[in-house]
C-alpha cells in the first residue's frame, strides 16, 4: 500500500536511527503483516485498499524488541489470537465496527529496549522529551496520510500524547489525567467534532481500555448509566452516530 510505503518514508527523516538510542528505545523491523504500525502495516487481514477517511486506533505503543522478535517468527493467524487482537475484535463487533474501517497504530514509534512491556513507555520520562515530541511530529503525518474522522485512544497513556494537540480546556484536562475513573466522570470518555493541532479535519475521539489486559480493566468503566464492556460499546457507538459515513 502506498500510503504505508508513504509513512514509512516520513518516519525515517523525522525520526532517524540514532534519536531512538537516546530515549530508551530501538527501531522497529517492519514486516508486511497484520500488527500495529509501525511493526506491521497496520490493517486487519487482506484489507485490498487502505482505510482512508474512517478510524485510526492508537496504542502508545508496540512493545519490547523480545516481544517484537517472537512475534516476528509467528504467522499472522497465530499473532491474530493474542488477546489485544481478540478482544479488540469481540468489542468493535458489537459495536459495529468493521476491522477494515481501521489503521492500528501507535503514539510512540519503535520498540522498547527494556523488557518491560506493560506501564508507561519510556518516551514520556522528562529526558526522554526531545524523542516524545519527535514522535507527536509523526503522528501529524499520520494524521494527514490516514485522515480520520474517529481516533480510538487504546489505554490510560495515550491520552498523555494527544493532550498536546487538543485545544485548551482539553489540553489542560488530559495533561493531567491519570486514570479512566477521571476521564469518566468528568464525562470525557467520548470528544465529538475536536479540532486537533496541524489536522485540518474535526474529528471524534474515544477512549477505551487497553485490549491486551481488557477484561481486567474494563471492569472499572462507566459510562451513562453503563459499566464494564457495555458502558465501552455505548462509549464507540456515540462516538460513530456522527460520522457514520464510514464504509
Amino acid at each position: 500500500m502506498e500510503e504505508i510505503e508513504l509513512l514509512n518514508q516520513k518516519l525515517k527523516q523525522i525520526i532517524p536511527s540514532e534519536k531512538y538510542l537516546q530515549s530508551e528505545m530501538v527501531v522497529s523491523d517492519f514486516k508486511n503483516a497484520i500488527s500495529f504500525y509501525p511493526a506491521g502495516k497496520g490493517v486487519y487481514k487482506n484489507v485490498p485498499k487502505f482505510p482512508k477517511g474512517k478510524i485510526m486506533v492508537v496504542g502508545q505503543d508496540w512493545g519490547t524488541k523480545s516481544a517484537f522478535d517472537i512475534d516476528l517468527n509467528n504467522d499472522d493467524e497465530k499473532n491474530l489470537k493474542g488477546a489485544t487482537w481478540r478482544n479488540i475484535k469481540t468489542l468493535f463487533d458489537e459495536a459495529g465496527i468493521n476491522m477494515e474501517w481501521c489503521f492500528f497504530t501507535n503514539a510512540i514509534m519503535g520498540l522498547r529496549s527494556g523488557d518491560k512491556i506493560l506501564g508507561k513507555s519510556p518516551a514520556f520520562k522528562k529526558e526522554n522529551k526531545p524523542f516524545l515530541e519527535l514522535c507527536r511530529q509523526f503522528f501529524v503525518e499520520q494524521l494527514n496520510v490516514c485522515e480520520p474522522k474517529i481516533i480510538i485512544a487504546l489505554g490510560s497513556f495515550v491520552p498523555l500524547f494527544l493532550h498536546a494537540f487538543f485545544e485548551k480546556d482539553n489540553f489542560d484536562f488530559f495533561s493531567k489525567v491519570r486514570s479512566f475513573k477521571e476521564i469518566d466522570v468528568n464525562n470525557k470518555s467520548v470528544l465529538l467534532n475536536v479540532q486537533l493541532a496541524n489536522y485540518s479535519q474535526k474529528v471524534n475521539v474515544i477512549f477505551l481500555t487497553h485490549p491486551s489486559l481488557y477484561f481486567v480493566n474494563v471492569r472499572y468503566r462507566k459510562y451513562h448509566d453503563l459499566k464494564e464492556m457495555p458502558a465501552e460499546i455505548e462509549m464507540i457507538r456515540d462516538g460513530l452516530k456522527s460520522k457514520i459515513n464510514l464504509s
